[in-house]
């Protein structure tokens, strides 16, 4: 089933391409392509007969979740899509840009540079816009674009097995692991919503796994899966591309099967180009003078990070992903945190990283979660202190195997390395890619009887029950009388009472943060412009297809905002106050006039933020 995921996203990533460059990426196009698609997978079906459904057998299935950890996976997997199904999504990244380059695209029926001062919606990988583009334009919607993400959760259990027993790991300790490390905070968290970071941490396990079996087989479609999973996890986030070292030392073996079939490897190569980060780069070179979008985003290109800031960003990524699930004060884990920043050979002085720890862990930033490597740290230490003897792998040389280590902790620190301000309190969601591999790598030194025994299915029950916990109280999908609990409350003092409110009601609102304000504008109002700059644009968009949305810059004037045909401007007192001026005589500047305003709340950080409406004067 991971070789049916990954072919399919292959597929999406290609098609988006291809039908960007006919001008034809609409419902129509997708509908053409994929009665298509589906014509010649019924004729390839029909002629190689392949057991492709065969994981997916009713009866095996009934039996292999009549076991506690399986049927412990179940009830988390139905509790997170149920989330999925009651509630639209909610990440604001998704929101803010991933869902309004789709929709900019659509409208444009092509991949276009975007005239905006938020470069995200430019430079940023496509690899999880082309796969959910298909199901926005079909349906007309975001409702179902959390899809991918339960796509990526039902592969990962198998996969993960997969991959620590090819590595090494007993097959007990697999069987266990398989079922323990899909309850990661980051993983179950973002199953209701559209946050990417799921979909990522699928493909370099894929790629690791078929890189794996094509060693021990020599079948060149092992081969083919492992280069084409290495290609999506490129597309998929820049951040995974250092990956590609510990990933390509394993691979090796696999290039001569490669080169042995020439013809088959170049079309393989075409598909792998389209799949990857390439075309993006590409574009971004042409438009903005560098491949990374660094440019474009007017970040430092020649910063370099000094050993405190390499220290003291690893600190904050280790506490991220070891830290309680739910805190009602981080106030004493952030000063103890900071102490450990301070601490020699790299720490001292006063100024150091900003220390993000919330209340309760939401859109994946808990990174793996504390059960998780609680689990592998407490096995591992049994297996060290224990009779059974040393654990080793026996699955890889063992140049490859300290290769395969040493390149991951190379990685790392690339990783690490390219972490800035803005982005460190992100540090252990965007790390999701890098788990598996380190997770791999520690199950392998664990014996079977570490395993066995009660105290570990104890902690293991109990991370299903806080993991099950954290995808109750969810503030972007509650299933729990969030509203009725917090009205018995509404004249407490409390601070953690007054906060968990604000959130509540932040992620409550932030599908369609904008709808108090766009209840305001005329009934004809088809062509507005945004001041959009990490604003939860998508909102504006809503119903789909009702208006076009344009981005307005600070460098556009009355004219070109006329020529855009635009006809209503919205703005933020925010960004007013960071240009100093006024709405009215930003106004003014646009060659309109301020016909409404209203208070919204985007960000519960940042709590209610007055927003304008500006009528342009097109006469």
């Amino acid at each position: 089933m991971a070789a049916v995921w990954i072919c399919l996203c292959a597929f999406l990533n290609c098609l988006g391409w291809l039908l960007s460059a006919l001008h034809m990426l609409n419902r129509t196009g997708y509908l053409v392509a994929f009665a298509l698609a589906g014509i010649a997978v019924w004729f390839w079906h029909k002629r190689a007969n392949p057991k492709l459904f065969s994981a997916i057998a009713p009866r095996k299935l009934k039996s292999r979740f009549r076991r506690g950890f399986p049927r412990a996976f179940l009830i988390l997997a139905a509790l997170a899509i149920l989330g999925g199904v009651l509630y639209p999504p909610s990440n604001y990244d998704a929101l803010a840009y991933r869902v309004p380059r789709m929709l900019h695209w659509l409208t444009a029926e092509q991949w276009h540079w975007i005239h905006t001062d938020f470069y995200r919606v430019n430079v940023r990988a496509c690899g999880v816009e082309w796969v959910t583009t298909p199901l926005i334009a079909l349906a007309g919607t975001d409702r179902l674009a959390f899809l991918p993400n339960v796509a990526s959760l039902l592969v990962l259990p198998g996969l993960v097995f997969s991959v620590l027993w090819r590595m090494g790991a007993k097959r007990r300790v697999a069987y266990c692991f398989m079922w323990i490390v899909p309850t990661g905070y980051v993983y179950l968290s973002q199953i209701a919503t559209i946050g990417n970071d799921v979909f990522c941490a699928v493909f370099p396990l894929v790629a690791l796994d078929f890189a794996l079996r094509g060693r021990k087989s020599g079948n060149y479609a092992d081969a083919a899966l492992g280069l084409l999973a290495a290609a999506l996890m490129t597309g998929a986030k820049a951040t995974i591309i250092p990956l590609v070292l510990p990933w390509g030392l394993v691979y090796l073996p696999n290039i001569k099967r490669l080169i042995a079939r020439p013809v088959a490897t170049a079309l393989l190569a075409l598909v792998c180009v389209f799949s990857s980060i390439l075309p993006i780069s590409y574009l971004n070179d042409k438009y903005s003078g560098d491949w990374t979008g660094t440019k474009a985003e007017k970040l430092d290109p020649n910063w370099t990070p000094t050993p405190q800031f390499m220290w003291q960003a690893s600190v904050i990524l280790a506490s991220q992903n070891l830290s309680p699930p739910v805190m009602p004060d981080p106030t004493l884990e952030k000063q103890a945190i900071k102490f450990v920043m301070r601490m020699p050979p790299f720490g001292g002085g006063e100024e150091i990283l900003p220390v993000i720890i919330s209340e309760i862990h939401q859109d994946g930033d808990g990174g793996a979660g504390v059960g998780v490597w609680s689990l592998l740290f407490v096995g591992w230490m049994a297996t060290k202190f224990s009779k059974a003897g040393r654990v080793r792998s026996q699955t890889l040389p063992r140049w490859i195997w300290w290769g395969f280590i040493s390149g991951l902790a190379v990685a790392s620190l690339v990783f690490i390395s390219k972490m800035t301000q803005p982005t460190i309190g992100s540090a252990s969601r965007l790390f999701t890619p890098y788990y598996g591999f380190i997770i791999a790598i520690i199950a392998v030194y664990i014996h079977d009887q570490a395993v066995r025994g009660r105290w570990f299915r104890v902690m293991a029950y109990l991370t299903f029950i806080v993991a099950a916990g954290l995808t109750i109280l969810s503030p972007g999908h509650p299933l729990w009388p969030v509203k009725t609990f917090l009205a018995r409350f509404e004249d407490s003092d409390s601070r953690f009472i007054k906060r968990m409110d604000t959130v509540y009601s932040a992620y409550r609102v932030r599908h369609d943060a904008f709808r108090p304000l766009l209840e305001l504008l005329p009934a004809d109002a088809k062509v507005v412009g945004m001041d959009q700059v990490d604003q939860l644009e998508t909102s504006v968009w809503r119903p789909f297809g009702s208006r076009r949305v344009f981005h307005v810059t600070n460098a556009d004037t009355a004219e070109t905002v006329k020529e855009r045909g635009i006809q209503y401007l919205l703005i933020g007192d925010p960004h007013l106050q960071a240009i100093g001026i006024t709405s009215a005589e930003w106004a003014h500047k646009m060659g309109g006039t301020v016909i409404a305003s209203k208070e919204l709340l985007l960000r519960a950080a940042s709590g209610h933020v007055v927003w304008h409406i500006v009528k342009v004067n097109n006469g």
